[in-house]
């Protein structure tokens, strides 16, 4: 019988090659197993990132109601809202003004924006006249209206108004807040006087629903004002266009007129008198104290000053 012993290299024998043969066959398995352990982890991380992102997509977004008094954005005005706005006033507990509109923190207080659609009355207050007038739109005694347009509460001074001090600023306020990226410029609210323009700046109040223009120069006595404020290119909070002059419909400019007070001379009149000082100073005993009359003292009037 012929050996087969001479097939193998003389330095190796059987049990060498079973031994590497062993090594390598281990090799191999350990090299599958580390392969499959990987794309078994990354099966897993694609899993829980459809997972994560299934969850987003389902989770509802807070909507934007379109009617003034939906509480919940439902698109209808009923029972519920009126629990959700009386509860509101329950958690904050204002006094008989109310709270301002946008107060918040509490749970069982209105979101942002929710507690802007709860001023049904649309005064700038939450309170129980809001209660009554949500209560008439659920009755059908009142319409339910859509949410309005951004608009001006108030200006001071008023349009029309007369004997206005020439060191009065000029403030707009608005019913809702202007956007987050509102900037005002001069040329979105300046003031006019005999063809020119006065030297102001203008502000924004960090609630961004006031407006105000502080003047830089002294406002001319006897004069008819005007303040123009252009809001073509803002929006308010929920990105519309903003109705300056009141009319349901976006766009329009505000104008307001003012009278200054007159400082004109009476004839024949004048200012006679003396200027003391706030503390008095000691007089003929100890317990008597006398008025310090002070010197060279110099008196301006308003518009007047030069």
């Amino acid at each position: 019988m012929m050996k087969i012993s001479h097939l193998l290299p003389p330095h190796e024998s059987r049990s060498s090659r079973r031994k590497e043969a062993h090594s390598i066959s281990g090799q191999g398995s350990q090299s599958l197993l580390t392969s499959a352990a990987t794309v078994q982890g990354f099966k897993a991380r694609i899993c829980c990132l459809f997972a994560l992102l299934s969850l987003l997509l389902a989770a509802p977004a807070r909507a934007i109601p379109q009617y003034l008094g939906d509480l919940n954005a439902d698109n209808k005005v009923d029972v519920t809202d009126l629990v959700l706005l009386i509860n509101h006033l329950n958690a904050v507990q204002g006094s008989a003004g109310g709270p301002p509109v946008g107060a918040g923190g509490s749970p069982a207080q209105l979101p942002f924006p929710l507690n802007f659609f709860a001023d049904v009355n649309q005064d700038g207050f939450l309170n129980q006249s809001d209660v009554d007038a949500l209560s008439e739109m659920i009755l059908g005694s009142q319409p339910v209206v859509f949410f309005p347009l951004t608009t001006l509460r108030e200006t001071s001074p008023a349009s029309g108004e007369g004997d206005v001090s020439v060191n009065r600023e000029t403030i707009f306020r608005f019913t809702q807040p202007l956007s987050t990226n509102t900037v005002l410029t001069a040329n979105h609210l300046y003031a006019t006087f005999g063809g020119r323009r006065l030297l102001a700046r203008v502000e924004l109040a960090t609630d961004r629903k006031t407006a105000t223009l502080f003047y830089l120069e002294p406002i001319p006595s006897s004069a008819r004002v005007r303040v123009t404020f252009n809001a073509d290119d803002l929006q308010d909070f929920l990105g519309r266009s903003l109705d300056l002059d009141g009319d349901g419909a976006a766009g329009g400019l505000k104008l307001v007129d003012f009278d200054t007070h007159s400082n004109t001379a009476v004839p024949g009149t004048a200012v006679i008198g003396h200027v003391y000082a706030s503390d008095q100073m000691p007089g003929t005993n100890a317990t008597n104290f006398i008025n310090r009359p002070l010197a060279h003292v110099l008196i301006t009037v308003d518009g007047m000053e030069e």
